[in-house]
């Protein structure tokens, strides 16, 4: 009840007039105004019982003539002098001055209320208890027992200063009602760290039963929200749509969490989570673990982590989560940083140990440039991850058994081109040395991950599998028999320019590759002299996979 509905006010009453005086009170006040609610104040006062409800609404323990300066005072907009009031009295004028406060404004309103809810915590059952009783003694009434009681009136009077607080709050606009509520719960607790004032936290729970109904449609559009954002990156839009969605579902969370917050800080006061709150930051930390696994969106990840960071800092299962993914993910840029430093340098590393440069031909001179951007010879450029095979070799010359000189020949190709060169002895060096790192790596590490896979690879005509190969027997008048044959049983030789395999023991099963004429001999003869050299028992494990 408010002060001017109070029994006392109505009969003009002191908490220490006795019951004849307060039947000639009650007389005088049905004269001149409402006959039913005099008899009615006047029961309420005269009976132990009821009458205790109105003394914890009053003022115990003051006397008539400061209780009425006072109301008079704050009658005329004024803040009270409370020095020496009790705390329960204290609180009592306080919440009349409410009103006041909200006319004033928000930041206003939120004053008088923490003022209030500061009375609160002070007002002690005994000392209300002792007061009251004084009060009762004076008056010739029976004293208050039982603590409990003065307890249950005391927990009903601080409903009151929560229902008027609370419809003072809701006349305010609905983000400085917001505003209001974040502030009151925030200064309460220490920002979630500390129990906050019982009024501030009974505001807050009939808060959160208003808010409740807004929050839960909102989070239901913002996980749709999320669920649009998936289904778009998995179909593959352009990232730029996909960041127009994280930035969408960003601010609508900004939003939801501007109103959750006075919830979040109570909760987190209490040692424990908002649920709804965890429910929809953990929905949207799955959009940013599934934009980063399943499209490598690291930015877009980083970004939904740094605003959960920021707007749900007050639910301590979701901050130390999303605390992790961000430490995570700011590793992982750290490392692409320093993986792309190091590319950089194995790039530049690269292309110096394969550029060469060198002119064919005594009179008109034609170019050939080996780089990382290809084999190029009179203009026309090869990439390099276009070239499929390479091949060299040397004859040897002479005349009448006396030699006159070597004949050095390089071929590069793909499967619709190629081109043969005849180098000198220095360029035939130089040529072999970078088409090995430029382009005989990059067949052989295909050719691992194929025979890996159980796949068979055709080299020069013969397929060539992990564990070994197929081999020969010409036949007269009949087709030539084939037989696969492990590298275990076989026995190899390099002789008149090729590469030689006979089986073992059956040497008429052979296969002969031309090191000149026949594609990338020389590198499957390196690949199987890793075999012979106890290096693995498989062509897919020669470099120890």
């Amino acid at each position: 009840m408010i002060a001017n509905e109070n029994p006392f006010s109505l009969l003009r009453a002191s908490t220490r007039d006795r019951k004849t005086h307060l039947n000639e009170l009650a007389e005088e006040a049905a004269l001149h105004g409402d006959h039913d609610s005099a008899v009615d104040a006047r029961n309420i006062l005269s009976n132990p019982r009821t009458r205790l409800a109105a003394e914890v609404a009053w003022f115990p323990g003051l006397s008539p003539k400061r209780i009425t300066q006072t109301l008079e005072h704050i009658a005329r907009g004024g803040s009270p002098e409370l020095d020496g009031f009790n705390a329960l009295s204290c609180a009592n004028f306080l919440v009349e001055t409410l009103e006041a406060c909200s006319k004033a404004g928000p930041v206003e309103l939120r004053e008088g209320i923490e003022v209030l809810a500061s009375y609160v915590e002070e007002i002690d059952v005994d000392d209300v208890l002792q007061a009251i009783n004084e009060d009762r003694q004076a008056a010739g009434l029976p004293a208050v027992a039982d603590p409990s009681l003065i307890e249950a009136q005391i927990n009903e009077r601080v409903k009151h200063y929560e229902r008027i607080a609370t419809a003072l709050l809701e006349d305010l606009p609905s983000m400085e009602m917001v505003e209001v509520y974040e502030g009151l719960i925030s200064d309460s607790t220490n920002a979630g760290e500390d129990a906050g004032h019982r009024l501030i936290d009974a505001l807050i729970d009939s808060y959160e039963l208003k808010a409740s109904s807004y929050l839960s449609e909102e989070a239901a559009r913002i996980k749709g929200l999320i669920e649009k954002a998936k289904t778009a990156a998995d179909r593959h839009v352009a990232e730029r749509q996909v960041r127009a969605s994280v930035n969408e579902i960003i601010d609508a969370l900004r939003t939801w969490d501007r109103v959750a917050q006075p919830i979040q800080l109570a909760y987190k006061s209490r040692g424990i989570d908002h649920d709804e709150s965890q429910d929809l930051a953990f929905t949207a930390r799955g959009l940013g673990i599934h934009l980063f696994n399943k499209h490598d969106y690291l930015d877009d990840a980083k970004l939904m982590s740094e605003a959960l960071q920021e707007l749900f800092s007050e639910v301590t299962a979701v901050s130390d989560r999303v605390d992790e993914d961000i430490e995570a993910l700011e590793g992982i840029v750290i490392e692409r940083a320093q993986q792309r430093r190091s590319e950089a340098a194995s790039e530049a590393e690269f292309a110096k140990e394969i550029t060469y440069e060198t002119e064919f031909g005594f009179i008109f001179k034609d170019k050939f440039r080996i780089s990382p951007a290809g084999f190029d010879y009179k203009g026309s450029l090869i990439p390099l991850d276009q070239i499929t095979g390479v091949r060299w070799g040397a004859v040897k010359k002479s005349t009448n058994g006396i030699p006159t000189g070597t004949d050095y020949y390089f071929g590069y190709g793909t499967s619709a081109t190629s081109v043969l060169l005849q180098p000198n002895s220095s360029q035939y060096q130089a040529i072999i040395q970078r088409a090995w790192r430029a382009v005989c790596i990059r067949i052989l590490l295909g050719w691992m991950d194929d025979w890996s896979k159980g796949r068979k690879v055709n080299i020069a005509g013969v397929e060539v599998s992990d564990d070994g190969l197929i081999l020969r027997r010409s036949r007269i008048f009949k087709e030539d028999e084939a037989k696969f044959f492990s590298w275990f049983d076989v026995s190899k030789s390099a002789y008149d320019g090729s590469l030689n395999f006979y089986g073992k023991p059956e040497k008429k099963f052979s296969a002969s590759f031309s090191y000149k004429d026949g594609w990338n001999v020389h590198v499957l003869d390196f690949a199987i002299d890793r075999i012979w050299e106890g290096k693995a028992s498989k062509l897919s494990k020669i470099f120890g996979q």
